[in-house]
């Protein structure tokens, strides 16, 4: 049977996930992200935990889901400008030393910044 919902206690989960890096600890994690939705900490914490713990009211379920939307299209950003300087430092490499050109990137690194062939 095809799942027909959108699994708000797993995009609560990937929204703590992503920003643990950003805050420095889990914790602080709950913190900001319960602060964006209008809940406590704590009540986030136990709803992504504690499977028995009641869906939020319809709001919550959609702030989560467009914090969760926002967070991924910078994260997104930062990945694509991340791989334009990663380019730019081979380039630059390159020209500094007439022998780094004979060094290539690794297959999976050249196939991320999109230098591998189009086969």
């Amino acid at each position: 049977m095809e799942k027909n919902y959108i699994d708000i206690r797993g995009v609560a989960g990937n929204l703590v996930h992503i920003l643990e890096p950003d805050t420095g600890s889990k914790m602080l994690a709950y913190e900001k992200a319960a602060a964006v939705v209008g809940v406590s900490a704590s009540w986030l914490r136990k709803f992504i935990t504690v499977a028995e713990t009641p869906e939020p009211r319809w709001s919550v379920g959609q702030a989560l889901l467009e914090y969760y939307d926002k967070l991924c299209s910078r994260v997104g950003q930062q990945v694509i400008e991340q791989r334009g300087e990663v380019i730019k430092m081979i380039g630059e490499i390159n020209e500094a030393d007439p022998f780094a050109n004979r060094i290539t990137p690794s297959i999976p690194l050249a196939h991320r910044l999109g230098l591998g062939s189009d086969d």
